[in-house]
């Protein structure tokens, strides 16, 4: 069984019912109940000057219909809609058990439906209905259209184009008002709802898509895909959440087949269509992305932190697998110096390849337990890959199929999913018994020192069967979920730190970090396609991200491959993997020289990637931040998706084709090239050109930036020994977060005259590095004078032991 959202729709052959107008307004202290009357109407083609164009003729009253408001806060309004008087719950895992709930409001209904937040003022016309909301600013966030729109728009009166007792407005096709449609034998709905667009509206989100990080002009199905690689507009990870820089995001709880149309159709509007009888969604206000991302994680959970050593570099490779190859492979990564933390075995560790019983191979992996011990000698944690397919060949199908923990057929056996691994079985994830038994057996390999569970695949639920759950249809799109929290929870009671290695996932899958994009091939398209689709998961409250460094099929030439090493270093997770080998050495010694030294880098940076991250996890923000982010008033940053932020102090330009030149973007204010200490204002374009050492990397001004000595793997960082690199501004300030949580604020105030650094309650630096300081100065930790030294334009000052305040005079002026 297979879902096409817009053929169902436009299948001229079923009549439309839509909502007419408001019969009666029962409030009550959440909102408003909406009785409705419907219009069942017939879709005609006319050709006109020769286009074929759309008419509509009314059928006479269709079913009394609801539409219930909801105040979730005075920034959030929940629109529910359903044919017939009653609108369900509609309760989804998707969303937190309890939603918050600030229903202050004033509700005035003596003509049109009026409700106002302090936030928010709400419009529901009554005949014919449709809804406006509109913020604090008078900014549209929801215009949608009724029927006889616009011809009923007071701008066209006159026009000859009257309401409904004409037909159906030519120039809107396939645009629909609210409303819905059923297949002949009432079996199959689909609702849909139509808002118009802002001139200069740009959209984003709605999972990791690969294609334009701006989706305005895109059709985006929702429906869960192996993507196959990165050229197709299919997705691992839908997710059904839009933000606009008008200044809303839109978020459909639904785990139906979902079509957005943001500006495809018609260059004023964009419609939605689910599914499913209901239409459940939440409108989100800010106006900006930062308050819209938390007031959406409040509805779908917040995202979780993983553990520090996650943070470092995965080393993997597909292929059949031995224990003296994976520790061959740790062992060769200390001895070339390469800063690395986990060492995640593919789908080789069984005993037969792709029939998986969740046990390793006795003859290539005689002493797991032992080989996690020896990895854990060297400083790595022991990752295993597995997927959710069970095969008629494994040890586990009899017990799975006697017990039931299958997804089922219409005679109650199990329903194969076949694919390159034969005929396979699928765990029913929304078993509660399924999930126990598949938890007993990860709970076996976590005993042996496995640290980390890679949840692969998730997107290939079939839709045509059946779960203990619900039907296929509603478990298809929501599988990734339900298939992650269960490996994540797992892991959790056993090892105590929650983490799986994911490649599907769904709203509300920002609870189990983390994710990575999956399949791209080893070519430079692949590369910037990857960035495109984390850059764009990242706002749909997705914190972390990580992508196959070097491409996953293929191998990459050296130079992809470093290009590729530098970006994926400076994602939130970094991980080698690939379908052959991607160790630096197989690269050449100038590859492995650069990748070690990128390496360090990144290590030496984890102590900002982590405080960072940590931020990012309270703020539902993502480490890897696109431009529109932080710049989401500059209409330049709207398009870019080849460059980002980590964290908020450092732009990552990563190099994009083998000429090793790229144009690179500098929003407003100062920022400093981290190589040479040039300082450059923006906004402005930049030509650059980077040999193959260098990843083109700028320092917002203000930037504070804690670093570690180069250590092997993130446990032996010493947290008491840091140093700042600071670009000094006016004012700035940074949170230092320890891993065991402890916070440092740090504070820097800078003049013509004397920079003050003040580190509070905790302090855990004793070296500084002050970016551009020229000329004479003078340094003092906690008022006694030190030796200081200077690199090129920067001042360096160092102590014996960690200080509060640091004091640097320059040229003339003195401290306060």
């Amino acid at each position: 069984m297979r879902f096409d959202v817009d053929a169902f729709a436009a299948d001229h052959a079923r009549p439309l019912t839509c909502v007419h107008r408001i019969l009666d307004v029962e409030p009550d202290r959440y909102g408003s109940t909406l009785r409705c009357e419907t219009l069942r109407i017939r879709r005609e083609r006319r050709e006109r000057y020769g286009t074929e164009l759309e008419t509509g003729v009314p059928l006479g009253a269709g079913p009394v219909a609801t539409v219930r408001v909801d105040v979730i806060t005075p920034a959030v309004l929940r629109f529910r809609f359903a044919a017939g008087e009653v609108v369900s719950d509609n309760a989804a895992p998707m969303l937190v058990s309890e939603l918050p709930t600030e229903p202050e409001f004033e509700l005035d209904i003596a003509a049109d439906v009026r409700l106002r937040t302090s936030l928010l003022q709400v419009t529901l016309a009554r005949a014919p209905y449709h809804a406006q909301v509109v913020d604090a600013r008078g900014s549209s966030l929801l215009d949608t259209v009724g029927l006889g729109m616009p011809a009923s728009d007071p701008a066209l009166a006159g026009s000859g184009l009257g309401g409904m007792e004409e037909p159906w407005p030519w120039f809107l096709p396939e645009l629909l008002p609210l409303g819905f449609v059923e297949d002949d034998a009432r079996r199959s709905c689909q609702v849909f709802e139509t808002s118009r667009l802002h001139h200069d509206e740009h959209v984003y989100g709605l999972g990791e898509r690969f294609g334009p990080i701006d989706k305005r002009g895109q059709a985006v199905t929702l429906w869960q895909a192996n993507a196959a690689g990165t050229h197709w507009p299919l997705s691992y990870k839908n997710v059904p959440f839009l933000l606009s820089t008008a200044g809303y995001g839109h978020f459909v709880n639904s785990v139906a087949p979902i079509a957005y149309h943001p500006g495809d159709r018609s260059h004023a509007h964009w419609s939605v269509q689910v599914q499913d009888q209901v239409l459940d969604y939440f409108l989100i206000a800010g106006p900006s992305f930062r308050e819209i991302l938390p007031r959406y994680t409040d509805l779908t959970g917040r995202p979780r932190l993983p553990p520090l050593w996650s943070f470092g570099l995965w080393v993997s490779r597909m292929g059949c697998e031995t224990k003296a190859a994976v520790e061959t492979v740790a062992e060769r990564l200390r001895a070339e110096r390469i800063s690395s933390d986990v060492i995640q075995v593919d789908n080789g560790w069984w005993e037969r390849p792709w029939i998986n019983d969740l046990a390793f191979s006795t003859e290539r992996f005689p002493d797991p337990a032992g080989m996690a011990r020896r990895l854990g000698a060297l400083g790595f944690r022991l990752g295993l890959w597995q997927f959710p397919y069970i095969s008629t060949a494994s040890a586990l199908y009899e017990p799975g199929r006697a017990g039931g923990y299958f997804a089922t057929g219409e005679d109650g056996e199990p329903l194969f999913i076949d694919g390159f691994f034969g005929p396979a079985a699928v765990v029913d994830f929304s078993d509660p018994e399924a999930v126990a038994r598949y938890g007993q057996a990860l709970q076996r390999l976590l005993h042996l020192g496995v640290s980390v569970i890679g949840t692969d695949f998730g997107e290939g639920a079939p839709p045509d069967a059946n779960y203990h759950g619900g039907s296929g249809l509603a478990l298809h799109n929501l599988y990734p979920l339900l298939y992650n929290k269960a490996v994540f929870e797992v892991t959790e009671r056993t090892t105590g730190e929650g983490l799986v290695w994911s490649r599907s996932a769904y709203a509300g899958s920002q609870r189990y970090p983390l994710h990575w994009s999956g399949d791209p091939a080893a070519c430079w398209e692949d590369l910037a396609a990857d960035l495109r689709g984390g850059l764009g998961f990242g706002l749909c409250g997705f914190p972390f991200w990580s992508h196959d460094i070097g491409g996953f099929t293929g191998t990459p030439t050296p130079q992809l491959y470093v290009r590729w090493a530098q970006a994926g270093l400076f994602a939130s997770h970094p991980r080698l993997h690939g379908s052959t080998g991607r160790e630096p050495w197989r690269f050449g010694e100038r590859a492995l020289a650069t990748f070690r030294a990128d390496a360090t880098l990144r290590y030496r940076l984890l102590p900002y990637v982590w405080s960072e991250a940590v931020r990012c996890v309270r703020q539902s923000q993502p480490l890897l931040r696109p431009l529109v982010l932080d710049w989401q008033d500059d209409p330049t940053t709207f398009t870019i998706g080849d460059q980002f932020l980590l964290g908020e102090h450092l732009l990552v330009v990563p190099v994009l084709d083998r000429l090793g030149r790229r144009r690179a973007y500098l929003p407003e204010g100062a920022w400093m090239d981290y190589w040479r200490g040039t300082v450059l204002h923006g906004p402005r374009w930049l030509e650059l050109e980077a040999p193959l050492e260098e990843l083109p990397i700028f320092l917002r001004a203000g930037a504070i930036i804690p670093m570690a000595d180069p250590v092997p793997h993130s446990g032996m960082l010493d947290w008491d020994r840091l140093t700042l690199d600071i670009f000094p501004a006016s004012s700035s300030r940074f949170v230092v977060v320890r891993d065991d949580l402890v916070e440092t604020t740090v504070t820097c105030t800078d003049t013509a005259g004397w920079s003050q650094i003040e580190l509070q309650p905790v302090p855990s630096v004793q070296r500084l590095r002050l970016r551009g300081i020229g000329g004479p100065c003078a340094a003092t930790l906690d008022g006694r004078p030190v030796p200081r030294a200077r690199v090129g334009g920067d001042l360096l000052v160092s102590a014996d032991q960690p200080f509060h305040t640091c004091v640097v005079e320059k040229r003339t002026g003195a401290p306060p």
